[in-house]
């Protein structure tokens, strides 16, 4: 049995249960809810798909000294 709510709704409730630094956990749920017709949009975005590029989230976001360097004061 689906779950009927908004878009909106859906974000505020996995998000009250998921830590501020988990934002791909957070999307990856959302899409795979809708994707997997567990959960069921009314509103305005009824009836459109969302896609997750998983293989973005995968990647390691690599910086180096320099671009960390800009965060301190010298």
């Amino acid at each position: 049995m689906a779950i009927y709510t908004t878009l909106y709704d859906l974000i505020a409730a996995l998000n009250a249960e998921v830590g501020p630094d988990e934002e791909d956990v957070l999307t990856a749920t959302v899409v795979h809810l809708l994707n997997s017709h567990r959960v069921t949009c009314t509103g305005n975005l009824q009836g459109y798909r969302l896609v997750c590029d998983v293989a973005e989230l995968a990647t390691p976001v690599v910086q180096s000294d320099a671009d960390l360097a800009s965060y301190f004061e010298t």
